[in-house]
């Protein structure tokens, strides 16, 4: 049984593609168009497709697969859960945000943290559930650790400045 959980969503950070998600057919097709009909919601003009230029190697007993970019997460690798199976059928990164975090593409839903919060408890009532490392507000802000109709207490705490991590 999961005892504690550390989920990494990095809005506008590396793509998968890059650092968990090696794809073998992508890299043998680096530099041809794409294979099938653009979709008619693309906003700027899509080159032909990219290979990732980075290498990935089997780690673990578990044997996933990570990229060279991340040798310290990679020596851990059999304590990782990485999900390849994730689709959004938004093309808005606000609502594909929203909906990687809560499920749903519109403000309706508790988000990740707060379900997991609400099913695996707290082993200490004084400390949030959870926390939100936040430099910056990320896209849709709040609703992307709020719980929504759970309780205020399996809401996330944001943490924007570790100088100073919780106001009052």
């Amino acid at each position: 049984r999961a005892k504690r959980v550390i989920f990494l969503f990095m809005s506008g950070g590396p793509s998968h593609v890059d650092l968990f998600d090696p794809k073998p057919r992508l890299a043998a097709d680096h530099g041809k168009p794409l294979p099938f009909e653009m979709p008619h919601l693309v906003r700027t003009k899509t080159g032909n497709l990219l290979a990732s230029p980075w290498k990935f190697q089997k780690h673990g007993q578990s044997g996933t697969e990570i990229s060279e970019l991340l040798p310290h997460i990679a020596s851990c690798a059999d304590d990782l859960c990485v999900v390849r199976s994730m689709v959004a059928d938004n093309i808005n990164h606000n609502g594909a945000c929203l909906q990687m975090n809560t499920g749903e593409q519109a403000f309706s839903r508790p988000s990740m943290g707060s379900w997991l919060t609400y099913g695996l408890g707290s082993e200490n009532m004084n400390l949030p559930g959870f926390v939100v490392l936040s430099p910056a507000q990320p896209a849709q802000g709040a609703p992307l650790w709020s719980s929504s109709f759970l309780p205020a207490s399996y809401q996330g705490t944001l943490v924007s400045d570790l100088k100073n991590p919780i106001a009052n």
